[in-house]
């Protein structure tokens, strides 16, 4: 994973704490965030296909969606409820 400062988006902490992390500089030159890579390597793989996100947001999102009635149940989490309280206790 690349440094935290550069990155955005959801982790999920070893005691359950959810929180996100905000992206505090740019990454340098021709750096790319992890998100972005990942997709790059599906599309060069042929595997694009749901990895057509925008943003590290739309990818949680998606967690949500699919993690709905599951075990590690996602749904009720959101950007805006994590930064209200900072960080939500899973689950």
């Amino acid at each position: 994973m690349g440094n935290q400062e550069e990155d955005e988006g959801v982790v999920a902490q070893v005691e359950g704490r959810v929180i996100k992390i905000n992206k505090a500089v740019e990454a340098p030159g021709d750096a790319t965030q992890d998100w972005r890579i990942i997709q790059d390597i599906a599309a060069a793989l042929g595997r694009s296909h749901g990895m057509t996100f925008q943003s590290p947001r739309e990818i949680f999102d998606e967690l949500r969606v699919a993690s709905k009635g599951g075990i590690a149940d996602y749904f009720g989490i959101t950007y805006e409820k994590i930064e209200a309280q900072n960080g939500v206790f899973w689950p």
